[in-house]
């Protein structure tokens, strides 16, 4: 048995978003990731952030960069 992924289907077997070898394979077949950067930064906030966990003067974020062969640069960031 083959595990699942979040969309419940099985693993491997050619459905939307399986990696082969570098190709995302699927309804967007052509796109071949060629890099991904990731970069961690701290924003100062102008306004700290008031919680029941305490103040954060400054927010942790990854920003995130994927080019493709085909010229095209997604951007993305990822927060707590």
């Amino acid at each position: 048995m083959e595990p699942e992924d979040d969309r419940g289907s099985a693993l491997g077997q050619g459905g939307a978003g399986d990696s082969a070898g570098g190709r995302v394979t699927g309804a967007g077949d052509g796109l071949v990731v060629r890099d991904v950067t990731v970069r961690a930064v701290v924003v100062p906030l102008r306004r700290p952030l008031a919680t029941r966990v305490g103040d954060f003067p400054r927010w942790p974020l990854l920003l995130i960069d994927v080019s493709t062969e085909q010229g095209i640069t997604g951007r993305g960031y990822l927060a707590p």
